[in-house]
């Protein structure tokens, strides 16, 4: 987690940046349904900031 600023959303590429993870374990998260998600252009997987900053927030407590 960084204090960069927030982009409108995320891929699970630049989210794993952020989290210092894979972006296949931010696809797992996705697909377990412990981040939601949803598809743009039909396959695109966008994660809102809104979620990214929830789930932060939940993982910090």
């Amino acid at each position: 987690m960084t204090d960069q600023p927030h982009p409108n959303v995320y891929t699970p590429e630049t989210l794993a940046k952020r989290w210092r993870c894979s972006a296949n374990h931010v696809r797992n998260m996705v697909k377990r349904g412990d981040l939601p998600a949803f598809r743009s252009g039909g396959r695109l997987l966008r994660i809102r900031t809104a979620d990214v900053i929830s789930h932060e927030a939940g993982a910090l407590r």
